[in-house]
């Protein structure tokens, strides 16, 4: 980058250089090399199909963002992408973000990146998000680390399938960690579903929760770690946000999966919703069929320990089916306030749980419409989704 007048200094505005390395890439059908150094963006940057930019590594090549600029959603650091077969990796983005709002666009990275993209050992900090994609099928997301986001350190959003967020961190998020949020704000390319969290670590939310998934089909939550979520839970599975339009219905389908997770005092209070517990489902006017909650460890629970709530319940919306939760072990809970419980199903939710193998410390069924019931194990192989793919497209 640096043959196109580029200057790593921090202070040096080289926008217009990366733009016009980027272009020439793209035509010569090469790579994007940025050296060490802290380069400095204040507007978007495209990323066009089949191209890679590579960095020094997240500790050596920073883009950074214009204090005196930053209050201007259009001058903020934010790589889109524009096609299949982009490849970032090794460099950080910090911006100078201090603010939410929701109707500005995002910065750090997003829109599409089509086909068979990779996105490896990005560090992004003081941004709205860090990343929030649509529109993608086999990406792989990986070794990111994500820190003070106003809002959600990933967000895999509208038409993303087959795709992957692994081996990230995220701390100090604005949103939840890590989501799944198949939305029809958007046109929708891919049909969502396939995708998986795993092995991810997540703490200290200021808002929301560790990870989440609102839709979709066979998304999967595995091998992660979430600890001190003091605003919501480690883990929720939730019909709360909108994945339906006039002709698309994204709500949960074939069967989510959440296996091999520790969570670790999560369940804290959320502003919106009062305590959460550190594992949810919450059932918010729609129905969730077919969950498989296997081998998780919900340890000192700032409120409860597992629920299954559903708001809009008392007006016959919202119901669990085919839901089983097997070695899920909950030894305490309610350890910053009392009242609370190690698993809870809340008066409004209906439908029926089966629990295998598991050993919770105290329950409590306040529904008259829900069935707790205990039955053999599951064998691992009929309710596990095929893994996914991560070398060619479906």
């Amino acid at each position: 980058e640096t043959e196109f007048g580029a200057v790593g200094d921090g202070e040096a505005d080289v926008t217009a250089a990366l733009r016009s390395c980027i272009a020439a890439a793209a035509i010569q059908g090469k790579s994007v090399w940025v050296p060490a150094g802290n380069f400095k963006i204040t507007g978007d940057i495209d990323l066009p199909a089949d191209l890679k930019v590579q960095g020094a590594g997240m500790w050596y090549t920073t883009f950074v963002g214009d204090d005196a600029q930053y209050a201007k959603a259009s001058r903020r650091v934010r790589f889109n992408g524009r096609g299949g077969s982009i490849h970032l990796s090794d460099f950080a983005i910090i911006g100078k973000l201090n603010y939410r709002n929701d109707s500005e666009p995002n910065d750090g990275l997003g829109d599409s990146f089509g086909e068979n993209s990779t996105i490896s050992r990005i560090w992004i900090e003081h941004t709205k998000t860090g990343l929030w994609i649509n529109n993608s099928s086999n990406l792989v997301v990986e070794g990111c680390r994500l820190r003070n986001t106003v809002a959600d350190g990933i967000n895999f959003c509208v038409g993303m399938r087959d795709s992957v967020m692994q081996n990230c961190t995220a701390r100090g998020t604005g949103d939840d960690c890590f989501a799944i949020w198949p939305a029809t704000h958007v046109p929708q390319v891919y049909s969502p579903g396939h995708n998986v969290i795993r092995h991810c670590t997540g703490q200290l939310t200021f808002l929301a929760n560790g990870a989440a998934i609102y839709g979709g089909e066979s998304n999967r939550i595995e091998d992660c770690r979430f600890t001190d979520i003091l605003s919501g839970c480690g883990i929720l599975l939730s019909t709360t946000f909108p994945t339906s339009s006039d002709r698309i219905d994204n709500n949960f389908s074939g069967t989510t999966v959440v296996r091999n997770c520790e969570l670790v005092r999560c369940g804290g209070f959320d502003p919106w919703r009062a305590w959460r517990a550190a594992f949810q489902l919450c059932l918010d006017r729609r129905s969730i069929s077919g969950v498989n909650v296997r081998d998780v460890d919900i340890r000192d629970s700032i409120s409860d320990g597992f629920s299954v709530v559903a708001s809009g319940g008392e007006h016959g919306q919202g119901r669990l089916s085919d839901a089983v939760l097997e070695n899920v072990n909950i030894p305490n809970f309610g350890i910053a306030v009392s009242g609370r419980h190690g698993l809870w199903i809340r008066r409004d939710a209906s439908g029926s749980l089966t629990i295998c193998n598991s050993k919770i410390v105290e329950e409590q069924n306040c529904s008259q419409h829900f069935a707790v019931s205990r039955d053999k194990p599951v064998l691992t192989g009929q309710l596990a989704s095929p893994p996914v793919n991560l070398t060619s497209s479906p």
